[in-house]
């Protein structure tokens, strides 16, 4: 039996009031946890978990509605022996474009994506991947790296390995610790609608 599994990673500008963020995702209908943390500069980021798949088509509702508030985001979809899909946009030059974006079918082979309606800057792409419209390469690695403000040789040592494990979650695990991004284990601080789990 197939399990869908979407998370949301919302990292808000430094001093962002997150009560719009909050209304926005409310609004939206989303039924998720939600988790809130500050990050060592003091910003916040909103972390959503949700089973029900939902969470797969909110970036472009929530930036429409608060995206001055939003630094980057980064969502993924395990979708099981259906594969996974992982995105990144970062807020450049007045608009969000995807910086790390990348979909596996089932059997972890290279899928085309879904979030083309994210444009992708000139260069950050490696000819190969153009194909699927995905993004990634050495290119994409620093400017994601940049994005969140961690080593590019921390995404570089991974970009050898184009590798989701459908498994787990979240599936690009080695993409999300070289961001230094960690789901959290405790209970959620609020949650959104009625989530099944």
């Amino acid at each position: 039996m197939s399990t869908f599994i979407d998370q949301l990673v919302l990292d808000l500008r430094d001093g962002a009031d997150p009560q719009p963020v909050l209304a926005a995702l409310r609004r939206s209908g989303v039924n998720a946890h939600l988790w809130l943390e500050t990050l060592p500069g003091g910003s916040l980021r909103l972390m959503l978990y949700s089973d029900s798949g939902e969470l797969y088509e909110l970036p472009e509702f929530i930036i429409e509605a608060t995206g001055h508030l939003i630094s980057r985001i980064l969502v993924e979809n395990n979708g099981d022996e259906y594969g996974a899909e992982l995105v990144v946009l970062a807020e450049h030059e007045g608009r969000f474009v995807r910086t790390l974006h990348l979909k596996v079918d089932g059997e972890d082979r290279p899928e085309r994506g879904d979030y083309d309606q994210f444009p992708v800057d000139e260069g950050l792409n490696d000819d190969w991947y153009e194909e699927y419209d995905l993004v990634y390469g050495p290119e994409a690695g620093k400017r994601t790296a940049a994005a969140y403000g961690v080593a590019a040789e921390k995404l570089e040592s991974d970009y050898r390995i184009f590798d989701a494990n459908l498994c787990t979650n979240p599936a690009f695990g080695y993409l999300w610790r070289a961001l230094d991004i960690w789901m959290s284990n405790r209970e959620p601080d609020l949650t959104l609608g009625n989530p099944a789990h």
